[in-house]
C-alpha cells in the first residue's frame, strides 16, 4: 500500500524498524483498510459503512492516515473533518495498531505525530467508550486502559458525554494551542455530526450532554 508522504516522522522500534506517518491519499486505500484491518480490530457494530465513509471522503469530510514501515501498514487512524472558515475541527473516528505490533510504544508515537501533522486543527475530539456502561469488569478495565492511554499521550477528558447509534461516551480533546471548555466542546461535537449525519440521523441516534453532577 502506498501513500501520499507528508514530512517524514520515523521512529526506530525496538525490532529496528522504521516507521513512518503519512497520509493516506486515495479512497481505496482506506476501502482495503476497511475490507481487511478492520474487521479484525472492531466489532462489526462499531464499523461505519464504508458507503457513508467514501461520500464524506468525496465531501472533503473524512481523512485517513496510516503508520508505515516501507510499505507495510503497522497502524491506522481515520477522522471526521469540519471546515469553517479559519476553523478545522476533527473528530477521531477510528485508531487501531496491528495486533502483532502493539505493546511497543507505537499507539503513543503514533498519536503523538498525527498531532504535530493536524498543525491546521483548531480542535480535536476523542470519543471514548464510557466505562460506567460497560457491560461487564472485564470490559470496563478494557475501556478503563483506552482513557488512560489517551490521557497518558496529552489528551484531556471533558465533561461531555454522548450516546450515538446506541453506543456510550465520553469526550476527550487531544491537546492544541487553544484547549476549549466543555461547553464549547458539546457545541463543536454537535456540529460536526450535523455536518456529516442526516437529520433523521441526528434525531434519532445523537444525544450530547453535560450532566449536572460533572
Amino acid at each position: 500500500m502506498s501513500a501520499v508522504p507528508l514530512d517524514f516522522k520515523r521512529k526506530k522500534c525496538d525490532d529496528n524498524i522504521i516507521m513512518e506517518v503519512q497520509q493516506i491519499s486515495d479512497i481505496e486505500q482506506i476501502k482495503e483498510i476497511y475490507q481487511t484491518r478492520m474487521q479484525e480490530d472492531f466489532p462489526a457494530n462499531e464499523l461505519f459503512p464504508f458507503s457513508a465513509m467514501r461520500r464524506l471522503w468525496t465531501e472533503g469530510k473524512y481523512q485517513g492516515y496510516g503508520l508505515f514501515e516501507d510499505n507495510s501498514l503497522f497502524g491506522y487512524a481515520l477522522f471526521f473533518i469540519m471546515r469553517s472558515g479559519d476553523q478545522n475541527d476533527y473528530l477521531l473516528d477510528y485508531l487501531a495498531i496491528a495486533k502483532e505490533h502493539r505493546d511497543k510504544g507505537l499507539g503513543s508515537f503514533f498519536l503523538q505525530e498525527l498531532l504535530k501533522l493536524l498543525n491546521d486543527a483548531s480542535c480535536i475530539i476523542i470519543e471514548a467508550e464510557d466505562p460506567d456502561k460497560a457491560e461487564n469488569n472485564k470490559d470496563r478495565v478494557i475501556r478503563e486502559k483506552r482513557i488512560e492511554f489517551y490521557l497518558k499521550n496529552g489528551c484531556t477528558q471533558t465533561a461531555v458525554i454522548s450516546n450515538v447509534d446506541g453506543a456510550d461516551y465520553r469526550l476527550l480533546e487531544l491537546r492544541t494551542d487553544h484547549p476549549h471548555s466543555s461547553e464549547m466542546i458539546k457545541v463543536i461535537y454537535t456540529r460536526i455530526y450535523e455536518h456529516m449525519a442526516p437529520e433523521w440521523y441526528i434525531k434519532k441516534h445523537f444525544n450530547v450532554q453535560i450532566p449536572q453532577y460533572s
